[in-house]
């Protein structure tokens, strides 16, 4: 454990590779032999280790979990969404659980579901300034832009730093014909480094 401490995680995994050859049901190893081939963003194999670990003990929600993000790493998003709802069953209250689930509803367009986890991740936590925002995604998806302007508000308000927020929130009032307040947003986004809000205010701020 003191390389993978150390995030010297391919010596970690050989030592774990040690371990293994004489215990290979160890589901500690093999859980964190799983977190270090993910660090290392090979997350086929770190879905191995974890299948072999909930083989063993399948109620383990943060190896769920763990696994739940590795299958949404490799767009396996309907997978992901699975591993999600069988982690939630055994721990009910995080809201990083619901937030990455409604993640992966979003990338499936299932955004009703999608919703419902946004809304459940800013009930567990009101500051969740990620959900905001995804939720506001969501809502201009479905045309719903008073609503995304809702919640972009929201995502800046806990970070005011949050240059794809302005750039998005501007989309959305442009929609409902604020166009200088679309451009004041465009340009606050650009001032933070946001690259795509060039060829906005190009075409419009004239």
């Amino acid at each position: 454990m003191v390389k993978y401490n150390k995030h010297d995680y391919t010596g970690a995994i050989r030592d774990f590779d040690q371990v293994l050859e004489g215990c290979p049901d160890d589901i500690i190893t093999l859980s964190v032999r799983g977190d270090s081939k993910f660090a290392l963003h090979d997350f086929r194999g770190a879905i191995e280790d974890y299948d072999k670990v909930i083989k063993i003990a399948p109620k383990l929600f943060n190896v769920l979990y763990n696994r739940g993000t590795a299958k949404f790493s490799i767009e396996d998003f309907k997978g992901a969404v699975e591993d999600f709802s069988h982690a939630i069953e055994f721990k009910h209250n995080d809201p990083d659980y619901f937030y990455n689930r409604g993640t992966a509803y979003a990338k499936l367009n299932d955004y009703t579901n999608a919703i419902l986890d946004f809304d459940r991740t800013i009930e567990l936590n009101s500051d969740y300034g990620n959900a905001y925002f995804n939720r506001g995604w969501i809502k201009f998806e479905l045309k719903d832009y008073t609503g995304a302007i809702m919640n972009y508000d929201k995502s800046i308000a806990l970070n005011i730093n949050f240059a794809e927020a302005y750039f998005n929130r501007g989309l959305a009032k442009f929609q409902i014909r604020q166009r200088s307040e679309a451009i004041k947003d465009w340009r606050l986004a650009k001032k933070l480094g946001y690259i795509d809000t060039s060829a906005m205010l190009q075409k419009y701020a004239k």
